[in-house]
């Protein structure tokens, strides 16, 4: 990034969505430098397997003589300087001063199909301009990372344009209102973009199939819509208007939470990650992601989003539709650890994810009051917890002896730390993880709790003495008293780092590392541990682990500690859980 400017490395990025899972993600200074950054991504193909259409619309202005161009893109000679950029409306603005009159872009994108609008607007005093606006187009399969062709199709349609990969395939619009004249390109450029993980600069080309130019009077706006699928017809005076009094409700939607002003502007944030997508169950279905821009959704991420996204905004019933979608792919036990963007089975490499739905559903349960919800799923919980009791969830035992869950397969990392790269386990926790013990203490106190209310005695008692057995176990053999801490594992076979414990097995040992997890094992809603210790552990992480960002992953004393995230895989792999900080920590 030698040849960018600093105040472009030191922009912040913007993101749109549509509730589908489509996105648009750009930069505060309006230029695309960033291999992340896209105008227009959807999830083409089913059920949620993205492809990249547009990567950015490079605008040039006439007057004075000259073309002048908005950005300095393609090494511009001649560019016009940005002057300011906001979004307190909820859709970015740029404003561009070009001497007696202010150009002003605005991008949004539409709700409920896949589609990004732009709108250009003059203000001030000026005679008539021209404005042209050039679409890079690049479609690429963004899991696979692949361009999907290296011949487009283009097809118009009186001055509109459809672009396609394939012509067999959909294609995408390019669409403008009012109509401009319309300029076959047929180029291609490279564009040299920074990619975050791996701090190089890539190239990557761009095919240029066309340019809309417009005579611009003052107080006269253009839209450009770049669209997959999408209304037939559309006007850009109706669509931005609409966006307006669509940004104005969600602004009051937050207004009317009982949340503090410092976070409502995160409540209006949460709808990102909240989308509907189909399912074999359903045609409408809600669910959380775990993260753009490649993320689907996640068992364990969206289990502990949910009180989050879903419950401290008060909207239960989507709540429990995220909950359908997991438990109704629940598999031996498990719901899944992801669903792949591919029309695929789940992912159910997970030992935890299961035990957070139980963490959000108590939470659920409080929030709402929802008890005929909690009823319903009742006989679908116990056979989750059964299926651990017998030992048919893949990859995960039950001992009886001490109550506890262990991993039984050493080539797959199923907690949260689960970094890798190829078969290199970079935190390698199979066994007894801490907060797998506790958020199974924690789902069995669960489930005492909802058949009292049930009053499902049977189930009750079974419940209780699981519980009273694996707190037992979790206070007598993972609280280490020379740390005053909790042990972050007990392992079979020993680590270097590992400590004997008495577990009936003299083969046991626990590991002794100071991490976070700890937290979670005192701070969800049933811990087996008192007050003094619960003390002991947070008063040991504030010293160790708290930053203004959220919470190391392992002290920066330690040998192992790693704190940035960057370098070659093995070297992201490892910084991932053994240093680097992670927000969510902070909220157990």
């Amino acid at each position: 990034m030698r040849n960018q400017e600093q105040h472009v490395i030191n922009a912040k990025d913007w993101l749109l969505t549509n509730g589908l899972g489509g996105y648009a993600l750009g930069s505060t200074s309006d230029i695309c430098w960033k291999s992340e950054h896209f105008y227009l991504v959807a999830p083409a193909r089913p059920p949620l397997q993205r492809v990249s259409f547009v990567r950015e619309v490079f605008e040039q202005i006439f007057f004075d003589g000259k073309w002048q161009s908005l950005r300095r893109t393609f090494r511009a000679q001649q560019a016009v300087s940005i002057l300011r950029y906001e979004s307190t409306s909820g859709i970015p603005t740029y404003t561009y001063s070009l001497e007696k009159f202010f150009l002003i872009k605005r991008v949004w994108m539409a709700e409920n199909f896949h589609g990004t609008f732009v709108r250009y607007e003059i203000v001030g005093e000026a005679r008539a301009v021209r404005l042209r606006l050039t679409p890079l187009v690049e479609m690429r399969d963004c899991l696979a990372a692949t361009a999907l062709t290296e011949s487009y199709h283009m097809r118009t349609k009186g001055s509109n344009v459809q672009v396609y990969a394939d012509l067999n395939d959909k294609p995408f619009r390019l669409e403008t209102d009012p109509n401009g004249k319309l300029i076959s390109v047929n180029a291609w450029r490279t564009l040299e973009l920074f990619e975050e993980s791996t701090k190089n600069v890539n190239r990557h080309e761009v095919y240029l199939p066309c340019a809309f130019e417009f005579a611009f009077e003052p107080g006269t706006a253009v839209t450009l819509l770049m669209a997959y699928e999408g209304p037939e017809s559309w006007q850009g005076e109706e669509a931005y208007k609409a966006e307006c009094e669509h940004q104005r409700r969600r602004t009051a939607e937050a207004l009317n939470t009982n949340l503090p002003p410092e976070l409502r502007a995160m409540a209006r944030a949460t709808r990102h990650f909240i989308i509907s997508r189909p399912t074999t169950f359903s045609l409408e279905s809600w669910t959380i992601l775990a993260g753009y821009p490649e993320f689907t959704d996640q068992g364990r991420a969206a289990m502990k989003a949910l009180p989050g996204l879903l419950l401290c905004t008060g909207k239960f019933d989507l709540a429990k539709q995220v909950f359908n979608i997991f438990l109704k792919h629940a598999n031996q036990g498990l719901i899944p650890n992801f669903f792949s963007p591919r029309p695929e089975s789940p992912n159910y490499e997970s030992m935890d994810a299961t035990l957070w739905l139980f963490v959000a559903l108590y939470e659920y349960w409080r929030a709402s009051g929802d008890d005929e919800f909690v009823a319903e799923s009742y006989s679908t919980l116990l056979d989750l917890l059964h299926c651990h009791l017998s030992g048919t969830t893949p990859g995960i035992k039950y001992d009886a002896v001490n109550g506890m869950l262990y991993q039984t397969d050493i080539t797959c990392p199923m907690t949260w730390m689960n970094s890798r790269a190829g078969s290199w386990l970079a935190t390698p926790r199979n066994g007894r993880a801490i907060e797998v013990q506790a958020l199974w203490y924690n789902a069995l106190m669960v489930m005492v709790e909802i058949s009292r209310l049930l009053d499902k005695k049977a189930g009750e008692k079974k419940c209780s003495e699981l519980a009273e057995l694996a707190g037992k176990t979790l206070r007598e053999n993972f609280w280490c008293e020379e740390a005053n801490y909790i042990f972050d594992g007990i392992y079979d076979p020993p680590l270097a780092n590992s400590k004997r414990t008495n577990l009936n097995l003299n083969t046991f040992a626990a590991d002794d590392t100071l991490r976070p997890n700890a937290l979670l094992a005192t701070g969800l809603p049933f811990t087996a541990f008192n007050p003094a210790q619960i003390w002991a552990v947070v008063d040991l992480a504030m010293e160790k682990f708290v930053t203004p960002l959220g919470l190391r992953t392992l002290p920066t004393d330690h040998p192992g500690y790693y704190g940035q995230c960057v370098g070659s895989a093995r070297q992201i792999a490892t910084s991932l859980h053994n240093g680097t900080v992670h927000p969510w920590l902070i909220v157990p």
